[in-house]
């Protein structure tokens, strides 16, 4: 689509197609105005343009470290923002322990907690090495094959013996009287040990992930087979704690200034998030002694426009397509979030391809088989053949 050359819409339209408004008590202009004739009225062409899209999309990050990054994205619409979000929750692969074999457990837990435990001890390594794992069926042993499972071992027993606490030295405790995450001891299999050595070994994230506690003569011995999976399937190979955005807070005075020191230090005192701040300049006395110091931290919550006329002196708005994004990694993945949320964005854009071939392969307007008419086709036979065979057994009985 080539660039669109669009009027300028009038003030209050444009405040309608891009920005929520918060009130008292409710926001209004929560629509995502998307249909291409909105403003046909105006000479305003909606429709999507993917020259304006380039040129209006923006990424700046906020905050960047290992486990954390808040980054804002701008000029993208809300299902766009959401669909990033429940990619990194649910579609983005990690490794995760899924069987546990018991060789002993003279512990007071009992197995299946144990092994739940263990199962949500996050691990890390790079999950591109490795395909999707067969089913691992109880009845069948496991045939180990170094690019689909990883193997871990524990074997811990409690020794009647004074030791300083691994993580607390100024503590005495029987050795082994805590079974940690960190006990969890990788066994290679195949050329593993030759891709994961050094900084990059397969090891749980935290070593001090307390999983068990034992007392003199118990003791625990297991082996943990890792497999590759997603969030979809359960929440141990969700690589990220927290996923999240919000839309950005816009904080704007309007009608007259808050010239008195009274009210702009009451202003201040009511915000919770510090979002406001004593003018200690203004250029005339008839200028506002508050401004908006802070506007990223506002939540929304209303405090600065409960009471009576202040809603008619500040308005609280967000803009629709400018997002802040929070990701919190758990430290399975190496690269930490910046990684994460690549790796969703290549699984959007694989998305986006298979939606583009399946239009192509089955143009709009053609005839097409819904699910729900297969399956009353499946039922239509399953009712014949089982009318088939009724009609079969009466005959043999006859």
């Amino acid at each position: 689509m080539t660039k669109k050359n669009n009027p300028s819409l009038p003030p209050q339209v444009e405040d309608l197609r891009t920005r929520v408004r918060v009130g008292r008590h409710a926001p209004t202009q929560t629509s995502t105005i998307s249909y291409h004739s909105s403003f046909q009225n105006l000479n305003y062409d909606n429709s999507f343009s993917l020259e304006d899209f380039q040129e209006n999309l923006r990424i700046n990050i906020l905050k960047r470290d290992e486990n954390d990054l808040v980054f804002e994205m701008i000029g993208i619409d809300a299902p766009i923002a959401n669909a990033f979000r429940r990619i990194m929750l649910s579609e983005v692969p990690s490794m995760a322990i899924e069987k546990v074999v018991y060789l002993t457990n003279t512990s007071i837990i009992q197995d299946e907690v144990l092994a739940h435990r263990i199962g949500l001890v996050p691990i890390r390594c790079d999950p591109d090495f490795f395909f999707f794992a067969r089913d691992i069926n109880q009845n069948e042993d496991i045939i180990l094959l170094d690019n689909e499972y990883i193997l871990f071992e524990l074997n811990v027993t409690c020794e009647k013996t004074l030791v300083p606490n691994p993580h607390n030295q100024n503590k005495l405790e029987y050795k082994h009287s805590k079974v940690y995450s960190g006990d969890l001891k990788w066994v290679p299999i195949g050329n593993q040990s030759t891709h994961f050595n050094g900084e990059n070994a397969i090891r749980p994230v935290y070593d001090d992930i307390l999983l068990a506690k034992l007392n003199p003569g118990q003791s625990i011995h297991v082996q943990c087979y890792c497999v590759k999976g997603i969030g979809r399937s359960h929440a141990k190979w969700q690589p990220v704690a927290t996923a999240t955005y919000r839309l950005m807070p816009e904080v704007v005075f309007k009608g007259e200034p808050v010239t008195e020191l009274k009210q702009a230090k009451e202003l201040v005192e009511k915000c919770p998030m510090n979002v406001f701040d004593i003018e200690d300049s203004p250029q005339t006395e008839f200028d506002s002694k508050v401004r908006v110091a802070r506007p990223m931290n506002c939540t929304m919550c209303r405090e600065c426009i409960r009471e009576d006329n202040w809603d008619k002196r500040i308005q609280l708005s967000r803009v629709k397509d400018h997002f802040i994004f929070s990701i919190e990694s758990v430290g399975s993945i190496p690269g930490g979030p910046a990684e994460i949320f690549r790796r969703a964005l290549k699984i959007f854009w694989q998305k986006c391809e298979a939606h583009l071939i399946n239009l192509r392969n089955n143009p709009i307007g053609s005839r097409q088989t819904t699910s729900s008419e297969t399956n009353e086709q499946d039922d239509v036979e399953m009712k014949e053949s089982s009318k088939k065979d009724k009609k079969k057994k009466k005959k043999i009985l006859q």
